[in-house]
């Protein structure tokens, strides 16, 4: 092999490693940013959560409640609002709904009974 050919060879040799590695750190860098935008509709889904856990119930019969609460987790935040009643019989109802910064909602209900 001559000292052209051999110098042809090497520099295709690296021009084909040269896109390699191109095409490998693009796709990490894609990955890297679908990690993240992960990690931040995580963390507003557990804001979401910490809200809802923290909204306040009625608890004396025959008596309603409306209940607002806010919650953040690290860096995202959520509020959510709720409502619940305690009726004479026993049977307790609460609805709740949720907002969080990353525009994802959420809606719960619950039913119990005392006995």
């Amino acid at each position: 092999m001559s000292k052209v050919d051999r110098a042809e060879a090497i520099a295709r040799d690296n021009h084909i490693l040269k896109s390699a590695n191109e095409y490998t750190d693009q796709r990490i860098s894609n990955l890297e940013a679908t990690f993240q935008s992960e990690n931040d509709e995580l963390r507003a889904g557990i804001a979401g959560a910490m809200a809802l856990t923290w909204l306040p119930q009625a608890f004396d019969y025959g008596r309603g409640m409306f209940s607002i609460a806010g919650a953040s987790y690290r860096g995202e935040t959520a509020v959510a609002i709720g409502a619940s009643a305690v009726f004479e019989s026993g049977v307790t109802v609460k609805f709740g709904a949720t907002t969080d910064s990353q525009k994802n909602t959420g809606a719960t209900v619950g039913f119990g009974y005392h006995f």
